[in-house]
Order: C-alpha cells, then sequence, then structure tokens
C-alpha cells in the first residue's frame, strides 16, 4: 500500500512540473562557430533554466582564449569577456528567477570576437 501510494505521489508530482513548464531548443551557426541553447521554461514562476554551448568548427583554436561573447535575448544583453575553450566548447549555465523569459519566435543574436576575428549569427528554435 506505501508502494501505490509513493508511486502516485511520484507521478502526481511529474505530471505538475511538465504542465508548468516547457522546453525550448535554439541552435544557429556561422563560418566558424554552432550555438546551441537548450532551456526549459516555468511560465508560473517566471523561471528558465539551460545551458548556452558554442562549439568551435575549426581544429587549431581548441583550447584559446575568447576575447568577448555576447548574448543578445530579447531585452536582455549579457557579456562575457576573457574565457578560455575546453576542446574546443565553452558551456554557459543560465538559471534564473522572475526574470523576462525568451520568445520562441524571437532569434537570439550571438557575436563572438577571438583572435582578430568576429561572427556574428543568431539561434533560432
Amino acid at each position: 500500500m506505501v508502494r501505490i501510494l509513493k508511486l502516485i505521489c511520484t507521478l502526481t508530482s511529474l505530471l505538475i512540473l511538465v504542465s508548468c513548464g516547457s522546453g525550448i531548443n535554439y541552435i544557429g551557426e556561422s563560418k566558424s562557430w554552432i550555438g546551441k541553447y537548450n532551456v526549459i521554461i516555468n511560465t508560473k514562476n517566471s523561471s528558465q533554466q539551460g545551458n548556452y554551448i558554442f562549439s568551435y568548427r575549426g581544429s587549431s583554436f581548441k583550447d584559446n582564449n575568447i576575447e568577448e561573447l555576447i548574448i543578445e535575448n530579447g531585452n536582455k544583453t549579457t557579456k562575457l569577456t576573457n574565457f578560455s575553450l575546453f576542446n574546443g566548447k565553452v558551456k554557459i549555465p543560465v538559471n534564473c528567477s522572475g526574470c523576462a523569459l525568451p520568445k520562441k519566435e524571437n532569434p537570439i543574436k550571438i557575436t563572438i570576437r577571438w583572435e582578430n576575428n568576429e561572427e556574428s549569427f543568431e539561434l533560432i528554435n
């Protein structure tokens, strides 16, 4: 009987979590970069949790330094400077509550500057 109650509670909790949140996957690329943003949005408490992942497409820049990465998501602009790639990738976690939520139809503009190069592209749903 206790096992059945635990199972019912677990299933009910999962249903509540699934009904409150939705996942959005954005992807985009440029000549040298591939970008992704996978996010779970909870509209009930205006929160989002996810990760930006940027991968360098070439083979000669695997662990070098990014001078600047700019993420323009709606009214919010995030600027990161002077950080290193690891095996040609960088992962940027996003976890905020009470924040402005991205809209599926709005692209996210990305600008990356490295070694006297600059590329911009959009992540789209």
